[in-house]
């Protein structure tokens, strides 16, 4: 039985790994991480090509307010204004042509500016979703593998439970045949007060056996897994009820050795291996 409960204590180690190991899985594979990545890629060349053209644009802009500024500069020169006219027209035109000049810079800026605030919350927004859904794919594995590991510790659990039954079940029909033989004697005369000292000992500690041995089939995964990483708790209740029952058992076979000396009558085993 050592085998069995070394088991379980391997089974409830893999308990407290599932969580670690599947977050170490889903974190390593790549589909999911490139094709995010890619897309963020996407995003900020996007975000380039649109600089580049708010860039353009402002280039072009600019020429045109030149161009604009140069052609009024020509006109005022070929006007038959006054000189102090034309000088302050040229002055008028020069106003206008640094404040179009300024008017350009700053919704450049802005333009640029937001820009750079929309390509940066575009790819903020995808890697968030990218760790939602990799939180949600870890969350939905890790319950699948903490359900197997969960029922492989039960199904562990049930057959340590059926094979003690099975056990204590045995020391029972010890007990009957030794009850029978001990009538058998008291009916020929003959005294058994100590052979009914020890059955009566041995009940005491059957008993004491079969209540340990119903606490291991109450014992489920959750319980192993909230007690202890190491399956210590869950460990401590089987070798509870292995001791209770291998007690109860060498304790038959004592009354069993105290009947032999009065002849043939009860033969059985009393085996609590």
């Amino acid at each position: 039985m050592k085998s069995q409960t070394t088991t379980i204590a391997v089974l409830a180690l893999l308990l407290s790994l599932v969580a670690s190991s599947v977050y170490a899985e889903e974190t390593q594979r790549p589909g999911l991480r490139e094709a995010n990545r890619a897309e963020r890629k996407e995003i900020r060349q996007e975000g380039r090509e649109d600089r580049k053209g708010i860039v353009k644009d402002a280039i072009e802009d600019r020429k045109e307010v030149r161009e604009t500024f140069r052609s009024t500069v020509k006109d005022i020169r070929n006007s038959s204004s006054t000189p102090e006219e034309r000088k302050a027209e040229m002055e008028k035109a020069r106003e206008e042509r640094n404040r179009d000049l300024k008017g350009i810079a700053t919704s450049t800026r802005a333009a640029l500016k937001e820009n750079a605030s929309s390509t940066r919350a575009e790819v903020k927004a995808k890697r968030e979703a990218l760790q939602k859904e990799l939180k949600a794919k870890l969350s939905e594995k890790k319950k699948k593998l903490e359900t197997k590991a969960k029922e492989r510790v039960e199904k562990r659990v049930a057959n340590i439970y059926e094979n003690l039954g099975k056990r204590i079940q045995n020391l029972v029909e010890v007990d009957t045949k030794i009850t029978t033989r001990i009538n058998q004697l008291n009916t020929q005369g003959t005294s058994t007060a100590a052979v009914l000292a020890l059955q009566n000992t041995a009940k005491a500690l059957l008993e004491t056996a079969k209540v340990d041995v119903e606490a291991t089939k109450s014992i489920t995964a959750e319980q192993l897994s909230a007690s202890s990483t190491s399956g210590v708790g869950l460990k401590a209740v089987i070798t509870k009820a292995q001791t209770s029952v291998k007690t109860a058992g060498e304790a038959y076979k004592k009354t069993l050795d105290a009947l032999r000396p009065f002849g043939k009558g009860t033969s059985t085993s009393t085996s609590s291996n």
